[in-house]
Parts: C-alpha cells; structure tokens; sequence
C-alpha cells in the first residue's frame, strides 16, 4: 500500500516537472520565434507541448514497468496472462465435470448401501425371529421329553402293578 501511495507521488512529482520544463521552454521558443522542421513559432510551441505530454507519458510507463513486477505483466505480458486463464478456466470446467460424475457416482453408491443395509437389518430381524422359534421349538421338545419320561415311568410302574 504504502509502495502505490510513494509510486503516484513520484509520478505526480515527475510529470509535473517535465510539464514545467516543456512548458518554460516552450514560452522561450515563443519569444524567440524559433521554429524547428520550417514550422511557425506556434506551431513549434505545440509540437514542444505534445512532445512533452508523450515524454510525461512513457516516462510514466517507464517508471512503473521498472518498479513493479505487476504493472510490468500488465504492459507486456497480457496475452500470456489471458492464455493461461483460458487454460485454467478450461481445467476448471474439466474438474467440475468430474467432480459431478463422482457426485452422482457417490449418490448412486450411498443409495446401493442403503439397499443394502436395510437387507441386512431385514435378514437380521428374521435370523432374531427365526432364533426365537428354535428356542420356542427346544423349549418345546424339553417339555416333550420330560412329559415322555414322566410317561414313560408311569407306564413303567403301571406294568410292574399288573
């Protein structure tokens, strides 16, 4: 920041000292009625004054090519600049195509687990009922086994009375 405040003084200070030097010189090839190129004091007057806007100018560029890697990219290396934001624009919507394949690749796979897992939970609430029924059953057949040799023993002493 405080580098772009003593850049724009710097550049305030030097274009308006070419601009007072332009400008002196011009009024003294005013006075003196001096012409250069066989123009008329007047219009050598403002040759001299468009000259100096131009030196304002370039030296103005200049400075700022010179003292900043950021103008200096600006001036001279624009088109290498656009190149490379087309490239990563055109990586960019590359990237963004895959990433809304494998989005729906992740939609499609979460709802095969889903699937899945509710599979799972069915099977296990039948393995659990299916557990319950086998109990049932052997609790069943114990019952029926002790009812057997309970019969059986009263059949046993019922034939040892007779």
């Amino acid at each position: 920041m405080l580098f772009g405040i003593r850049l724009m003084i710097l550049l305030a200070i030097m274009g308006g000292a070419i601009a007072y030097i332009a400008d002196k010189l011009g009024s003294k090839i005013g006075k003196k009625r001096l012409t250069v190129f066989s123009l008329r004091p007047h219009d050598t007057s403002v040759l001299l004054t468009v000259l100096s806007g131009v030196l304002i100018s370039l030296c103005s560029v200049l400075i700022l090519a010179v003292s900043s890697n950021s103008a200096r990219t600006a001036l001279f290396g624009m088109e290498k600049l656009q190149n490379e934001i087309r490239t990563l624009q055109a990586d960019r919507e590359t990237a963004l195509k895959e990433y809304e394949s494998l989005q729906d690749t992740l939609r499609s796979k979460n709802e095969e687990i889903a699937a899945l897992d509710k599979k799972i939970r069915d099977a296990d609430a039948a393995r659990l009922k299916s557990e319950e029924s086998l109990q049932a059953a052997r609790n069943g057949l114990e019952a029926a086994r002790i009812q057997y040799e309970t019969t059986q023993g009263e059949l046993v002493a019922a034939q040892s009375e007779v």
